[in-house]
């Protein structure tokens, strides 16, 4: 277990220190959300040579920074991607599986290809959760998890499932997305409940 701990942990730098060379995502709340109040950055061809963009509200976000404000149930554009944390739910784990932490936080998500191309999602290396502190939490697999975010999207498909996290008692939790050769984070704020 170690030694794939370790392996994922030098992948996953690797692929990190590559994206920080990478494009900026283009991360939009979607036309169909009701919450008003979550920023949003267009990153296109068009405003490469500014360092700014404008955000929903008027104010200005740099290129490349996390956009954040979204909370569960809002869709989000990530390039051709939409994104939906449909719930959150926490567990104290069963007699066959105890988180080592507090509890586990299951996320159902929604994820649509909206391009023409196939699109392979890691829950891995694509989602993180953090504490309102900025403490990363651990990333588990559990036996009642409902479907996992791993594998191909086919271009017009649609994946759900759960991403599920052994996490810390905190006031609130924030998941993250990210994509591996971009820069750029679409952020979900997750009420501890």
């Amino acid at each position: 277990m170690k030694k794939y701990m370790t392996l994922s942990a030098l992948v996953l730098a690797s692929t990190l220190a590559l994206a920080a060379c990478g494009d900026e995502a283009d991360i939009s709340a979607s036309d169909s959300n009701t919450d008003a109040g979550a920023e949003e950055t267009n990153t296109d061809k068009e405003s490469e040579d500014n360092s700014e963009t404008e955000a929903e509200d008027g104010a200005e976000v740099d290129e490349g920074e996390e956009v954040s404000g979204f909370q569960i149930g809002d869709e989000v554009n990530f390039n051709d991607l939409s994104i939906t944390v449909n719930s959150v739910d926490f567990s104290e784990g069963s007699e066959w599986e105890q988180p080592s932490k507090d509890k586990y936080a299951y996320i159902d998500i929604t994820v649509v290809n909206n391009g023409d191309e196939d699109y392979t999602l890691s829950s891995l290396m694509q989602f993180e959760l953090v504490t309102n502190e900025g403490r990363s939490q651990d990333i588990t697999i559990v036996s009642d998890q409902d479907g996992e975010l791993d594998g191909t999207i086919g271009a017009g498909r649609t994946m759900a499932g759960q991403v599920v996290f052994d996490v810390s008692e905190a006031d609130y939790y924030e998941l993250i997305f990210e994509e591996i050769l971009l820069s750029g984070q679409a952020i979900w704020e997750i009420p501890n409940e």
